[in-house]
């Protein structure tokens, strides 16, 4: 009973965020209680420690007020104490259902099961006529999700353990879902969704946030038709690529080269280091979230480094002309030669002449990797392993 209290004033709660939520959608939130997947999940002590939480019927009570508030809850760590999985944010996931208009009948490809309550979700829009196959690579989860849809009675869900990028299905699928970050978008993903097809997935870029994106299914190459900021967990496997990771500067094979050539120098207020804390990171985006997304969306050349301390800055890496540009703090740096300064600057004032888009100015088409490629004025070509990523300003 309490439960459902509480579920009934988390619905309330987002809608009054979000706006309205279409009624097949709500059914199946109201018919899917968050607590029923949160078997086993990490909380954060006062004192800063983790603890692992059992649910039972002897505790339920004492956590239903925290399972049930607008917040994602975390699942796994590794051992460094890395989040790579999480039961996402309850008006997150409802957001990403009305995007993703779900249809009775439909197949669906979710990448990343972790709890299984998205796909119990889904398993409820499509229908006994439709039916939902679920990958994780993680094994603990994917035997938790098998047992909660067998307790629940939910059989139109398929659970796989595997690396849902590389995964063949013998299929193709209406919708596919990304639960989990990507760096780039698999070719095998590409391959299986149907022409006219949706996928929702959270695209990584070397900025501060990840991109939300809505993308359909063209003749030879997928357009997007909605864009967000937003963050989530990295997807793991063959295309957990390093990318994302920050770099040292020490690391780079220019560096003991240009070390103590610093030939450029000037207070800079746009810049800011910031360390891994989600505190830090949310004080770093309020200042700089707009011109770190526009140039991990436009320069392929951009950059994120840390410090020896574990602080995060942003650069730019040009090794054809031994040059690079370093912002941190209230410094702008360069070192070699005046190239890679330029260049930022270049970025900076076309940032500020196109009037300081963010993510939602942009339009995005990605290709794949053997396409041949021509731009247009205000688009940019960013390549990854499988995709081309060509991000078009709107007129």
């Amino acid at each position: 009973m309490q439960a459902g209290k509480q579920l009934l004033e988390l619905l309330e709660n987002i809608k009054s965020t979000i706006g309205d939520i279409p009624e097949s959608i709500e059914k199946a939130f109201l018919n899917t209680p968050r607590h029923q997947f949160a078997d086993k999940f990490l909380k954060k002590n006062e004192d800063g420690t983790i603890e692992e939480i059992e649910l039972s019927e002897k505790n339920i009570t004492e956590y239903l007020s925290y399972l049930y508030e607008d917040r994602s809850i975390p699942l796994i760590m590794d051992k460094e104490e890395h989040l790579i999985s999480s039961i996402s944010q309850p008006s997150l996931v409802l957001s990403m259902l009305i995007k993703l208009d779900i249809e009775a009948g439909q197949k669906i490809l979710e990448i990343g099961t972790a709890s299984g309550w998205n796909a119990a979700m889904m398993s409820k829009l499509v229908g006994a006529q439709g039916h939902v196959y679920s990958i994780d690579i993680i094994s603990e989860l994917v035997t938790r999700a098998k047992s909660k849809f067998k307790t629940q009675g939910i059989d139109n869900i398929t659970v796989l353990e595997g690396d849902g990028a590389i995964k063949h299905y013998n299929e193709t699928f209406d919708k596919i879902m990304f639960t989990v970050g990507a760096y780039d978008i698999p070719r095998i993903i590409q391959k299986q969704l149907k022409q006219n097809g949706q996928l929702l997935m959270v695209l990584k870029n070397k900025g501060l946030w990840d991109s939300l994106l809505l993308l359909t299914k063209k003749e030879n190459y997928l357009e997007s038709t909605h864009h967000s900021l937003c963050a989530f967990v990295p997807l793991k496997g063959q295309y957990d690529m390093s990318e994302l990771d920050p770099l040292q500067l020490e690391s780079l094979s220019i560096w003991d080269s240009l070390k103590d050539q610093l030939t450029f120098e000037q207070p800079f207020w746009w810049g800011i280091t910031w360390n891994k804390k989600p505190t830090d990171k949310r004080k770093a985006a309020s200042k700089i979230v707009g011109i770190s997304s526009f140039l991990g969306i436009t320069e392929p050349q951009f950059e994120l480094f840390k410090d020896s301390n574990d602080e995060i800055f942003f650069g730019l890496v040009d090794d054809e002309n031994k040059s690079l540009a370093v912002w941190k703090n209230d410094r702008l740096m360069g070192y070699g030669n005046h190239t890679a300064i330029n260049k930022l600057k270049t970025n900076f004032e076309l940032y500020l002449a196109l009037g300081m888009p963010d993510i939602k100015c942009f339009t995005l088409r990605v290709y794949s990797i053997e396409e041949e490629i021509s731009l247009n004025k205000n688009e940019w070509l960013i390549k990854r392993r499988d995709a081309q990523f060509v991000w078009s300003l709107n007129k």
